[in-house]
């Protein structure tokens, strides 16, 4: 009876998300004992499947988000730039132009 009272007080600790991903990233690494990892972390292979899962998941859909967000605010900034310098390479073309077709007149040819 006493042990059941001892495991019924018992509280299971809770794990921050980033704890959670260091013991995931830790299973990931070769040459790691998976269960040397579940016992000293006190938490069942259940549990790690369960971070797996939610760790795939979550990456899932921040790559889903990703592919459908539109250009960076860097991205539209370089676009910006990129057509600026083409709009003042085709002026600085056309004066060019002007310039030596006025130069031909005054010249007289």
């Amino acid at each position: 009876m006493e042990q059941k009272e001892e495991k019924r007080g018992k509280r299971r600790r809770r794990l921050t998300a980033e704890k959670k991903f260091e013991i995931f990233l830790e299973t990931m690494q070769s040459g790691t004992s998976v269960g040397e990892v579940l016992r000293r972390e006190g938490i069942y292979a259940s549990d790690l499947a369960r971070y797996r899962r939610m760790i795939r998941e979550g990456a899932v859909e921040r790559l889903k988000r990703a592919e459908k967000r539109g250009p960076t605010e860097e991205e539209r900034r370089i676009a910006r730039l990129e057509k600026e310098i083409r709009q003042r390479d085709e002026l600085i073309a056309r004066i060019s132009m002007e310039r030596m077709i006025l130069l031909k007149k005054a010249n007289g040819e």
